[in-house]
């Protein structure tokens, strides 16, 4: 499970700057046309440099506007526009640590507060705080062992 910190560790550092970047809504038209339209590239030159024709440079265009385009065909237009194609995944939160821990502490708490009420229910109760720092506790061990019903 080393490995696992060290990698989130090494991708929340890669996409720490890109999170700026989230909010750049694309261009209605979408980026291939935008770009294309920004250039003076004509369809006919697009689909000419594609080995295409300018009737499926327009599906393309379309379905990129729809969001079904496929990342193959978005790198091949990308290179035809002599452009790079940029593809990652943000975690919604601050970063993939915290998503983990933030996962961990909510399975921690199901399953301690599970365990608490049945032990209220047999006059065994404990105490908040003891419940509180056994959910930390289980946090911690989540996080480091991350098993695989973590994400159940």
């Amino acid at each position: 499970m080393k490995n696992a910190a060290l990698l989130r560790s090494q991708l929340d550092e890669v996409v720490s700057p890109l999170r700026k970047l989230r909010n750049i809504p694309p261009p209605p038209s979408g980026w291939i046309k935008a770009m294309r339209e920004a250039l003076g590239i004509p369809l006919r030159h697009l689909a000419k440099r594609l080995r295409s024709t300018t009737q499926n440079v327009q599906k393309l265009e379309f379905s990129e506007r729809n969001a079904s385009i496929s990342l193959k065909n978005m790198r091949k237009i990308a290179d035809s526009l002599d452009m790079d194609f940029v593809y990652f995944l943000l975690p919604r939160d601050s970063s993939l640590e915290k998503m983990l821990f933030v996962r961990a502490e909510s399975v921690a708490k199901s399953i301690l507060n599970r365990a608490a009420r049945s032990m209220s229910l047999e006059d065994q109760g404990t105490s908040k705080k003891r419940i509180e720092q056994a959910i930390l506790e289980m946090t911690h061990e989540l996080v480091r062992t991350m098993p695989r019903h973590l994400w159940d």
